[in-house]
């Protein structure tokens, strides 16, 4: 039997609340880095079209979600969940949300900033796979909060 196996469920509580706070924190100092470096980098107008980019493609993440983690969680939490099924159906789901987001994301961006040039169209290629990456992190997220 593991440490972990030993833990209370007040223990696993705080040590999946620890480490998820832990983690944002990580996360977060790299991001102030990354921020300092790009705008430095980029200068005021690239800024521009990099942060229009990011929000844009972020806007459609909610699409690839649809109450699926909402719901996932909610039946992780009954005592009798087959959590192997339930993450299963969770992720495929999601990923089929995602891939089909990502000819959303480029068919609508092109459409509304047509006027952008190259750089417009290869950024929102490049980050629209973002949505997909989220959409996997966000589920072994949820799994990792329901083992604990």
């Amino acid at each position: 039997m593991s440490r972990f196996d030993r833990l209370s469920g007040r223990g696993r509580i705080v040590l999946s609340a620890s480490s998820q706070t832990v983690g944002n924190l990580v996360v977060a100092l790299i991001a102030v880095g990354i921020l300092r470096i790009t705008t430095h980098q980029l200068g005021p107008a690239d800024y521009g079209l990099f942060a229009l980019v990011l929000t844009y493609v972020n806007l459609f993440s909610l699409v690839a979600d649809l109450g699926i983690m909402a719901m996932t969680t909610r039946e992780l939490a009954r005592a009798d969940a087959d959590k192997r099924t339930i993450l299963g159906t969770a992720m495929s789901s999601r990923v089929v949300l995602s891939i089909l987001a990502i000819p959303i994301i480029l068919g609508t961006s092109y459409l509304l900033y047509s006027s952008h040039g190259a750089q417009f169209r290869v950024a929102m290629a490049v980050m629209s796979l973002d949505v997909l990456l989220t959409t996997v992190q966000a589920t072994a997220g949820t799994a990792f909060a329901a083992a604990v």
